[in-house]
C-alpha cells in the first residue's frame, strides 16, 4: 500500500504513465529521490528496453 501511495504521489498525472513499465520498474523508479535522476533513468529504460532486473541493479550499483 505505502508503494502505491507513493507512485501516486511521485507520478499524480495518470497520462504519463507509461505503459511499457511494469510495476517493477516504477518500483525501482520510486527509490530513486532525485526527480531529475528518476527521469533520466525512465527515458533510459524506455530507449534500452531493460527490463525490471536490470534497472534494479543499475540502481543498487550507482546508490553504493
Amino acid at each position: 500500500m505505502r508503494n502505491m501511495r507513493q507512485f501516486y504521489i511521485t507520478f499524480p498525472n495518470r497520462n504519463a504513465v507509461r505503459t511499457e513499465l511494469s510495476w517493477m520498474h516504477y518500483r525501482t523508479l520510486l527509490k530513486l529521490e532525485n526527480p531529475l535522476a528518476r527521469e533520466s533513468y525512465l527515458n533510459e529504460t524506455l530507449q534500452q528496453s531493460w527490463s525490471a532486473v536490470p534497472l534494479d541493479e543499475i540502481w543498487l550499483f550507482s546508490s553504493s
